[in-house]
Formats: C-alpha cells, structure tokens, sequence
C-alpha cells in the first residue's frame, strides 16, 4: 500500500511507501483512482499521463515529473 500525492497543476506525483492515506497499487502498479484522474483532468493533463522519476532510498519514497510523451516508446517517438 502507498500513499499518493499530487502537485495542484499534475506536473509531479509523489508516491509514498510509508504514507498516512494509502491505496493498493496492486501487482503491476496500476490503479484504477477516479479521484486522481479527475484531478489530472481538472488541471489539463493529456490522458494517458506519465511520470519519470525515481526512487529515494532514504526517504523511502518515488518522485515524478509529468512527461509529455510515453517514456517506454523512446527517444524516436518523443521527436515526433
């Protein structure tokens, strides 16, 4: 279970392992959470959303920042 946050604009989401309001992220890291899928599209986040970061050991915890393009199809695609 991890607690997630959410910057106001939805440009940074901020995943905590040892959070206070937790969600199950289940086996492949997906969720299904309307609540923060309406606040992406309040803020004009493009659906599907994405988010590069990475994970802080000592903090315990997985910093992203929002990616205008799929990471996961490479530097071709982002080009494009």
């Amino acid at each position: 279970y991890t607690e997630v946050r959410l910057k106001n604009d939805g440009t940074e989401i901020v995943l905590l392992s040892k959070g206070k309001n937790r969600i199950n992220l289940g086996k492949n890291g997906r969720i299904k959470n309307y609540d923060i899928v309406q606040k992406l599209k309040k803020s004009k986040v493009r659906m599907p959303a994405y988010y590069v970061g990475e994970w802080d050991e000592e903090e315990q915890l997985w910093i992203g920042k929002y990616s205008g393009y799929n990471p996961n199809r490479g530097e071709k695609h982002k080009k494009q």
